[in-house]
């Protein structure tokens, strides 16, 4: 019996192992990355003062970096900040995608991509920051696809292709629309000719 509940429990935690990732979590985890490889460029600094060229779109690389604690950030203004700024980061516009492709009736390809770049300022010295592109692909079923682009923000949401149509979709169906459709008519008028 106790073999028996240990098999049952295994059986119901399999769905939940392999469940896919969302694109919108693998997102966070490549801005992560990137948020670790810029401020390795900092280590000597405490206060970093942040410009990001399009908020709209690196709002997830503005969220891994204010996570960090061993950093004071100030969002740069021109506007309203001070001239003489000693470490600045500039973050340009990320190009962040996700794609998906058909690859069967039942299965779509969903591709993740995440490339940044960044310029340091560190006492009017400018240089740009190294970091890595970073992508994944892997394959989800058409209703998974689906969820996941819905879960997405707006600038990132992709056109999920359609699921391709069977045989039975194709031919039959039709066939046996028309073909009642036929036969209908022609009872109406045999009934109505007798």
């Amino acid at each position: 019996m106790k073999n028996l509940f240990i098999i049952l429990a295994i059986l119901v935690a399999l769905p939940c192992l392999a469940q896919q990732r969302r694109s919108i979590d693998i997102l966070e985890d490549f801005s992560a990355k990137t948020a670790e490889a810029i401020l390795l460029n900092f280590y000597e600094q405490d206060t970093i003062y942040l410009e990001f060229i399009n908020p709209t779109t690196d709002y997830l690389l503005e969220k891994s970096l204010l996570k960090n604690k061993n950093y004071t950030f100030i969002l740069y203004n021109k506007a309203n900040s001070p001239q003489n700024i000693k470490n600045l980061l500039k973050i340009n516009p990320s190009e962040t995608a996700v794609k998906y492709s058909a690859i069967d009736r039942n299965r779509v390809r969903r591709d993740v991509s995440c490339e940044s770049s960044a310029v340091k300022v560190i006492s009017g010295k400018i240089s740009a920051i190294s970091i890595p592109a970073q992508s994944i692909s892997d394959e989800l079923t058409y209703s998974e696809a689906l969820n996941d682009n819905s879960s997405l923000p707006n600038f990132l949401q992709a056109t999920v292709p359609q699921k391709p149509s069977s045989f039975y979709e194709k031919i039959v169906e039709p066939a046996i629309i028309v073909s009642s459709a036929i036969l209908t008519v022609a009872l109406f008028f045999s009934i109505r000719s007798k």
